[in-house]
């Protein structure tokens, strides 16, 4: 089966330029069957290459295997291999609760970042996905947000935020928990300093991480939701920071969250009226009120278990399935509580 190169890569890798050949080929069990993988490889003009899941690049070809159904333009694939958007290839039709009341300890999360993560919308310039990402994990599961409104790559650790991190993961590591510790930044950094100096620091947290036994994972900024009036697409300006965590991400061999790519896709894919609803304020386009505290969130933990957790960790996140699948195929999630009235100022 032949693909055009734009069923996998429109607006997934938003930010990532190269042109494709088509692709070459495409292997999916028949019965679309979620456990699988759908194995896709393509050449490239251009073999370079930056992606989070890059398993090999070798003669200007590289191959990709990602699971079909996690993935933002998973309707797109599911379309173009015969397989309904709400058939059993979406892995979360078939369970009908939204949570679970299964404990499990064995992973854990500390976060660290600037108001974009950070939990909370009761005070300005604050609102981030914390709160949702923590809220979409079972029970018992450890979950700690130092992250901190305002703060920089180093900010964070001159105000004392970093170290209380570090405390939360000797902690958690001395328990023989398997922990991840989330760094998000850009927000701040991009206002005072290149991306290389942002760069610099988050290669020294990875090291700090790396030398206490928990795993770094690197997260690009979520995007603002400011758009070009002329083309309907979001005006990003954090493109240079995201690219910086990226660099990192491959230069440390750490793990990354691509959060920047697939938060400007969903954005464009439901428009600028609908993503405004998501605002702490009219006018206040980066930080989230609490409907989109919990819909990023439900990105990041969604994120998470594609790029991060492996077949062999038992998932420590709960499932809502109407949530996930609205962000996968690209449609408004109606968070009817907190839609009224309009933008639903502040929490």
């Amino acid at each position: 089966m032949s693909l055009p190169s734009w069923v996998f890569f429109n607006h997934f890798f938003h930010s990532i330029s190269f042109s494709l050949a088509p692709l070459r080929s495409v292997q999916f069990d028949p019965v679309c069957d979620p456990r699988y993988d759908l194995k896709i490889t393509f050449e490239l003009v251009n073999p370079t290459v930056r992606s989070a899941r890059a398993d090999s690049v070798r003669s200007g070809s590289v191959q990709f295997t990602m699971r079909l159904t996690t993935l933002p333009i998973s309707a797109l694939l599911n379309l173009a291999l015969g397989c309904s958007a709400r058939s059993n290839a979406y892995p979360f039709q078939r369970i009908t609760t939204t949570t679970t009341t299964t404990s499990y300890n064995g992973i854990s999360f500390v976060l660290v970042g600037d108001s974009t993560t950070h939990s909370g919308t009761l005070t300005l310039n604050s609102g981030g996905w914390a709160e949702g990402f923590c809220g979409s994990l079972t029970g018992g599961t450890f979950c700690s947000d130092r992250s901190s409104n305002g703060k920089t790559t180093g900010t964070i650790v001159s105000e004392g935020f970093w170290d209380l991190a570090l405390a939360d993961v000797q902690n958690e590591t001395e328990k023989g928990n398997k922990l991840f510790v989330t760094i998000q930044f850009g927000h701040n950094d991009m206002k005072i300093a290149p991306p290389e100096s942002m760069a610099a620091n988050l290669t020294s947290f990875v090291h700090q991480l790396n030398n206490l036994g928990a795993n770094p994972v690197l997260v690009t900024a979520l995007s603002r939701r400011n758009f070009n009036n002329a083309t309907g697409l979001i005006a990003d300006t954090l493109g240079p920071w995201a690219n910086a965590t990226i660099d990192v991400a491959h230069a440390t061999g750490s793990a990354l969250l691509p959060l920047h790519e697939v938060s400007i896709a969903y954005l464009e894919s439901i428009g600028q009226s609908a993503s405004q609803i998501l605002n702490r304020s009219p006018d206040d386009r980066t930080h989230l009120n609490l409907a989109g505290q919990f819909l990023f969130g439900r990105m990041v933990a969604d994120l998470m278990r594609v790029f991060i957790l492996s077949d062999s960790d038992p998932s420590p996140f709960t499932i809502d399935s109407d949530l996930s699948l609205a962000l996968y195929t690209g449609k408004q999630y109606a968070f009817e509580p907190v839609y009224q009235p309009g933008h639903n100022a502040t929490y």
